[in-house]
């Protein structure tokens, strides 16, 4: 019991860490024109143009990747089909710069 509390806590803090990573990505992009965001991310899922002049850009990763259980969930070898999801919405100012964000999701890491 005590090595999964260790377990669990290790798990709990790489997770933090991660994000940690993936919120100083977007950090970086505070201030500049969304312009230079679209051409390196490509275009956005959706756009919400705001009553002030200022939108809202939604961007979302998604990966398909296969996860080993270990025997006590299934039997040896098998595996399952796990989706990682990311959706990130950019706020931008009506002058078109980067003025905030908010990210949800296990896939919202740094690369």
């Amino acid at each position: 019991m005590k090595t999964f509390i260790i377990l669990l806590g290790l798990l709990f803090i790489s997770a933090c860490a991660t994000t940690r990573s993936y919120e100083d990505k977007l950090l970086s992009w505070k201030g500049q024109n969304v312009q230079t965001l679209i051409k390196k991310w490509g275009p956005p899922v959706q756009t919400l143009n705001l009553a002030d002049g200022g939108k809202v850009l939604s961007y979302r990763q998604r990966e398909e990747g296969n996860k080993k259980f270990g025997s006590q969930m299934a039997r040896e070898g098998e595996k399952a089909n796990v989706l990682y999801d990311c959706k990130t919405e950019i706020l931008v100012d009506p002058t078109d710069i980067i003025i905030g964000w908010k990210f949800d999701g296990p896939n919202c890491r740094a690369k």
